[in-house]
């Protein structure tokens, strides 16, 4: 099971994918009450069922297209390195979105193969995950 990410370590992942240095309030405005903060989980969901079925259908939420999403930012992350705020190790693990990228690239990445229905979204999981491993001229390494 993927834990979800808690507030801090998403807004982190936003600022690492879009280069938006948001605040949590501000997210929730953005998200125009579609998304709300569960302060006793400490997670965002979505405000109603119907908010999850309608971005479900959704090119950009399909399943094999979300979890390539998330595979390919958490491998970026990973890439980078820790930031400076984990190196100190001031955050508490689930609220920093390395330590949750490390952890889920794998599993983001499976389920991308796995819902993934074209074979775009099958050649750039296994892009993304060979030049993570390997390097980018991983062709001719192997020779």
């Amino acid at each position: 099971m993927i834990e979800p990410p808690r507030p801090r370590a998403l807004l982190t992942a936003i600022a690492a994918e879009k280069g938006l240095d948001l605040n949590l309030a501000q997210l929730l405005v953005i998200c125009a009450n579609l998304v709300v903060l569960d302060g006793k989980c400490d997670t965002l969901r979505f405000s109603h069922r119907s908010v999850r079925d309608f971005l479900s259908h959704r090119w950009a939420f399909l399943p094999g297209t979300a979890h390539h999403n998330l595979a390919s930012l958490c491998i970026g992350v990973c890439s980078r390195g820790l930031d400076p705020v984990s190196i100190d190790g001031v955050q508490i693990p689930s609220d920093d979105f390395y330590t949750y990228a490390s952890m889920y690239w794998p599993v983001h990445s499976k389920l991308a193969l796995k819902f993934g229905k074209d074979t775009l979204t099958t050649k750039r999981v296994e892009n993304d995950v060979t030049t993570f491993i390997f390097d980018e001229d991983w062709d001719t390494t192997l020779c």
